[in-house]
């Protein structure tokens, strides 16, 4: 296991931040390379894919603002 001694933790990732990360990197390290060999059908759910990770990644966001208190009162009934 390689740790890096200059690491620094950031306390004040969310959910938007991680999905926006990971995101970044399923496109550079897979997508990217690979993007002349994708057929149209493997590029939509790829597509379907993303969007799925993308809505993850608002419910955990919503979550974790109604746990904080952050939430206005606006979405209660």
């Amino acid at each position: 296991m390689i740790i890096n001694e200059e690491y620094q933790s950031d306390d004040d990732v969310n959910a938007s931040v991680v999905v926006e990360a990971i995101m970044e990197q399923i496109a550079t390290i897979l997508i990217q390379p690979m993007h002349d060999k994708l057929s149209g059908d493997d590029q939509m759910t790829l597509g379907l894919v993303a969007n799925a990770i993308k809505i993850l990644g608002e419910k955990a966001q919503a979550y974790d603002d109604l746990q904080n208190g952050d939430l206005s009162q606006d979405w209660k009934n």
